[in-house]
């Protein structure tokens, strides 16, 4: 399921890091350690977070600025009804600027991000209409993050990456987490991998770099997560503490926000994830049992979390239920053959199946191809997302149908070719 992967423990006891697996399928297929480098994707956008809290308590900021105000000249950021984007409604998704602007038309798509401008984000907000009057929902946007990180540095006179250092990685020292790739991270960096385990492409996120640029250690997230639990004191934990603070309340009690941190449950566990083309990543602590997880992967699996999680209830309580993951079986291609055909989900939706030697492979009108996974000779899983096939056949023996499982739905789709 996962090609490898760096995970720390931190409490009050100390910090350990164990590795498993391999760095990439090549040469080097040494295991993951503490200075193997991963990107981290969505896990920056806490110290996006972060850097907006230092600036708060440092008076160069409030929670309640416009981002207007620190963007000048330079662009132009939606209103709704004369109601202006703060700082924290960025921070805490609730800008109502979109997941993505939708002007976001990668030129090279196993590396998205590498070419979408400043320029192109300008002339976005420029014409962008908000989805809701800000703060009132909270939904998650890559584009509000991204401002958010890009407004600050511009405030402060300088590049993210630098204030990224000055701010947070040189005060606790975090020497290998940056942007921008030395020959020395190079040399260490986890080649990634999607969900499947084919090697895949680095992401490169200039213009939106607060929602997912940073790449790390196992060893520096580890000193970042004891920052977040005082273990050590820093010198801006008024900043940490401000970030864990519930600035967003969500209706349902569940999914609270922080200063992009999530909170959950009663024990308000804080946590965040993140994922590119090849690499997952997860990060969670308990303040009030003073306890962390970090779980870096170069693997875009959202298993992840699931592991990150049920580490996090160990660490914290000693008990956790072990992962309740698939097991795949070995078919030939002679008993996958049967399966291959069209499949009727809908009026304007077919299922196709089609193998390539010993891979079944599934593609629904308008989609890419999934590979799918045997758990039997009948039932078959995918990686990418949580969703499970199984193949019925009528009294005959033949294949009539499949049974799509996913969402705790069965769709049903009868075999037309």
């Amino acid at each position: 399921w996962l090609h490898g992967v760096a995970i720390g423990l931190v409490n009050e006891k100390g910090t350990q890091i164990v590795g498993y697996g391999s760095r990439s399928a090549g040469a080097d297929a040494s295991t993951p350690g503490a200075d193997t480098v991963f990107e981290i994707g969505s896990v920056s956008k806490t110290f996006t977070g972060l850097l907006l809290a230092q600036m708060v308590e440092d008076h160069v900021v409030e929670l309640i600025t416009p981002v207007q105000k620190l963007l000048g000249d330079s662009m132009t950021v939606p209103k709704s009804d004369d109601r202006e984007i703060t700082l924290v409604e960025l921070a805490t998704h609730s800008s109502g600027l979109p997941r993505m602007p939708t002007n976001f038309h990668p030129k090279d798509p196993m590396n998205p991000y590498a070419d979408y401008t400043v320029d192109q984000m300008k002339e976005y907000l420029a014409k962008c209409k908000l989805e809701h009057k800000p703060g009132e929902v909270s939904a998650y946007s890559n584009l509000g993050m991204g401002l958010l990180g890009h407004s600050l540095a511009l405030k402060s006179g300088m590049s993210y990456e630098d204030l990224l250092h000055k701010r947070i990685c040189e005060p606790l020292g975090l020497g290998d987490t940056s942007i921008t790739l030395d020959d020395a991270h190079r040399a260490r960096l986890a080649e990634g991998h999607d969900s499947d385990g084919e090697p895949v492409a680095n992401w490169d996120i200039p213009t939106l770099a607060g929602a997912g640029a940073i790449r790390s250690t196992a060893a520096d997230m580890a000193k970042y997560v004891a920052a977040q639990l005082g273990l050590p004191r820093t010198s801006f934990d008024p900043a940490v503490v401000a970030t864990h603070a519930i600035h967003f309340k969500d209706p349902n009690g569940t999914h609270d926000v922080g200063l992009a941190w999530q909170i959950s449950g009663d024990d308000q566990v804080i946590w965040h994830n993140g994922q590119t083309g090849g690499y997952h990543s997860y990060v969670g602590f308990s303040p009030r049992k003073k306890a962390g997880v970090i779980v870096l992967s170069n693997s875009a699996a959202s298993q992840v979390d699931a592991l990150g999680s049920a580490l996090l209830e160990l660490l914290t309580t000693g008990t956790a239920k072990p992962l309740k993951l698939p097991w795949t079986i070995k078919l030939d291609g002679e008993s996958l053959e049967p399966l291959v055909g069209s499949y009727k989900l809908g009026p304007l939706a077919t299922v196709t199946i089609t193998r390539e030697g010993e891979q079944l492979l599934m593609q629904l009108t308008g989609q890419p191809k999934i590979k799918f996974y045997p758990e039997s000779k009948t039932r078959f899983f995918c990686r990418v997302v949580d969703a499970a096939v199984t193949f019925e056949a009528d009294p005959d023996g033949k294949i009539s149908q499949l049974m799509i499982h996913q969402n705790g739905r069965d769709l049903p789709a009868p075999k037309v070719k």
